[in-house]
């Protein structure tokens, strides 16, 4: 299965990696776009969210923020630092 190094297609699912507790989806910005706008047009309920450092620094300290996150149906990196931390 492609690990979106590019844009993600709407139909390919791309394999998240885990970053300090977190399934981060791979990709870029604009895969991500056009996986969320996919879902609109096709009438799908989904939930996303992005995170950024100081997303991480507040899922320590909140139990309920952290839920949100992991709930996520698709949780992106948000940031050079968070992506550059993926990768490892």
């Amino acid at each position: 299965m492609n690990d979106c190094n590019r844009p993600c297609r709407p139909d390919e699912t791309p394999n998240p990696t885990r970053l300090l507790g977190l399934a981060l989806e791979r990709g870029t910005l604009e895969g991500a776009v056009e996986r969320i706008v996919a879902d609109v047009e096709r009438g799908a309920k989904r939930r996303y969210a992005f995170v950024n450092a100081h997303g991480y620094n507040v899922m320590w300290g909140s139990a309920s923020y952290r839920e949100a996150l992991e709930s996520a149906d698709a949780l992106f990196p948000d940031g050079t630092g968070v992506r550059w931390a993926a990768r490892w």
